[in-house]
C-alpha cells in the first residue's frame, strides 16, 4: 500500500507541476466569466455548489478512475484501456507508473470510487470537472479526496490534480 501510494503521490507531484498549465487555462476561462483569482487557487472550496455533471462526462471520469483491471490484465490490454481514458502527456506518465508497479509483486487491495462529479468549466473544447473520490478497502472508505480534472475535446483526461483528506 505504501509503495502504491508513493507512486500515486509521485505521479501527483509530476502532475502538480503540470497543474500550473491547468490552473492557467482555468484562470483564463474564469477571467472571461469575471471570477476572482482566489477562487482558482482554492478550487476545492465550495465545490458542492457547482452543478453536478452527468451523462458522458461523469461516466468517462468514473470509468477512468474506477478502472482496476490494470492489476490483473496484461500490460498491452492495460495500455489499450488507459488510452481510451487518458490523453498525452498524462497517459505516458500513467503507463510508466503502472508498468513499474506491475514489475514488483504486491498485495494491493484498494479500489477507488467516484462519488460525484461537478462541472467547473466547459469552454473551447476543454471541460474541467471536480470529482469526489473515495479510496476503499473491502467495503470501508479509507480516505477521501478531490480531483481537478481537465478533459480534452475527445473527453480524454489530459490533466488531473488530486487533493486527499479534504
Amino acid at each position: 500500500m505504501v509503495f502504491l501510494k508513493g507512486i500515486i503521490l509521485t505521479c501527483s507531484f509530476i502532475i502538480c507541476v503540470n497543474c500550473n498549465l491547468l490552473l492557467a487555462d482555468f484562470m483564463a476561462l474564469n477571467y472571461q466569466d469575471s471570477y476572482k483569482y482566489a477562487e482558482v487557487v482554492d478550487w476545492w472550496k465550495d465545490y458542492e455548489t457547482l452543478p453536478k455533471a452527468s451523462g458522458t462526462i461523469a461516466n468517462r471520469v468514473s470509468e477512468a478512475i474506477q478502472y482496476e483491471q490494470w492489476l490483473t490484465e496484461p500490460l498491452e490490454e492495460v495500455i489499450r484501456r488507459l488510452s481510451d481514458y487518458y490523453a498525452e502527456p498524462l497517459i505516458g506518465e500513467i503507463i510508466s507508473s503502472v508498468s513499474d508497479f506491475k514489475q514488483v509483486p504486491s498485495d494491493w487491495h484498494y479500489s477507488y470510487r467516484v462519488d460525484n462529479v461537478y462541472l467547473l468549466q466547459r469552454s473551447g473544447g476543454k471541460t474541467i470537472v471536480i470529482a469526489e473520490i473515495s479510496e476503499v478497502l473491502i467495503d470501508e472508505v479509507v480516505d477521501k479526496g478531490l480531483a481537478l480534472i481537465a478533459l480534452d475535446k475527445n473527453l480524454k483526461i489530459s490533466e488531473q490534480v488530486f487533493r486527499w483528506e479534504y
